[in-house]
């Protein structure tokens, strides 16, 4: 394991890159249903710890998930974007002038 780089081992267990690929593969799959996911969840799920989930999904950003992190918390670009419209809208509507 030591003289492999796509190999790593935490707490005991050998995880490979492949297999961090296809983590990767199935949270993009459940982020793009769910909108937003917590790394805290995801790491009780997988059984793992969140700064380990933290430094397998750091690097996949952008490739394997498409997401974006912020805060230990996973966000689709439409789940973003729809958050600031939705900003957008409500200072729109709080600039104009409403009869009384």
């Amino acid at each position: 394991v030591a003289e492999d780089p796509s190999m790593r081992l935490v707490d005991g267990e050998v995880f490979t890159s492949d297999y961090l690929d296809g983590l990767a593969e199935e949270i993009n799959q459940v982020l793009h249903e769910a909108g937003q996911l917590r790394l805290v969840e995801l790491a009780a799920r997988y059984n793992v710890t969140t700064q380990f989930l933290l430094d397998a999904v750091t690097p996949r950003l952008g490739s394997i998930l498409q997401g974006h992190l912020e805060n230990g918390m996973l966000y689709t670009p439409t789940y973003v974007a729809r958050q600031a419209a939705s900003v957008r809208g409500a200072f729109s509507a709080i600039t104009r002038p409403t009869p009384v």
